[in-house]
């Protein structure tokens, strides 16, 4: 089950994706993880601070998506 820092797990989608939408899917997970989390904003406005947690939250949840595929190419080598 993929969890955020805070435990909460992805909401589930209603229709399940075409191939076109998980490949875009796909490559917004690795540019997430790319992007990374954003450092010394605790001293920013509290509507700042909270959007920049709820950003890190979801960059933990890509990371937990890529990790699995990282983790299998590893061990075929």
């Amino acid at each position: 089950m993929i969890k955020d820092r805070y435990g909460k797990e992805l909401k589930n989608p209603e229709h399940r994706p075409t191939i076109q939408q998980s490949i875009d899917s796909w490559a917004l997970v690795n540019e997430l993880v790319e992007l990374g989390y954003c450092h010394n904003f605790q001293h920013e406005r509290s509507d700042i601070r909270n959007y920049i947690y709820d950003v890190s939250a979801l960059i933990d949840k890509a990371q937990e998506i890529k990790k699995p595929k990282e983790q299998e190419k590893n061990n075929a080598l």
